[in-house]
């Protein structure tokens, strides 16, 4: 329950920064295409503190949330521009390679650590 509980969290810092990014970025004109990287950026975090599996579901949620309300045509998960849609494959794949070769904390594993120091 608890470890579905921290996947869960590590999910909605994808999604929620790629909504962020979309509300934020929505009028922007080439600018927009940063943003599927910087929503990669969070499936760092996401799979070193809550696992590899929540980094990758979290990058796949964050690239349709993505897909959906920022590029033109918004509300359908259609992308028309080929760069676009060449930046979100990419951003995509940049971010399940990441969250496969980041190591996994566990705070059961950091707190031995701190006892033995």
């Amino acid at each position: 329950m608890l470890g579905s509980l921290k996947c869960c969290l590590g999910i909605g810092l994808c999604a929620g920064s790629a909504v962020l990014l979309s509300i934020l970025l929505n009028d922007s004109g080439e600018i927009r295409l940063a943003a599927p990287f910087l929503c990669s950026l969070a499936a760092i975090p996401a799979s070193v503190y809550w696992g590899r599996l929540s980094g990758i579901i979290g990058s796949l949620a964050a690239s349709f949330t993505l897909a959906v309300l920022l590029f033109p045509p918004v509300g359908s998960l259609e992308v028309q521009d080929f760069s676009a849609r060449a930046i979100l494959v990419l951003s995509q794949l940049g971010a399940m390679g990441t969250a496969m070769i980041a190591p996994h904390h566990s705070g059961a594993a950091l707190r031995s650590k701190n006892r033995v120091r």
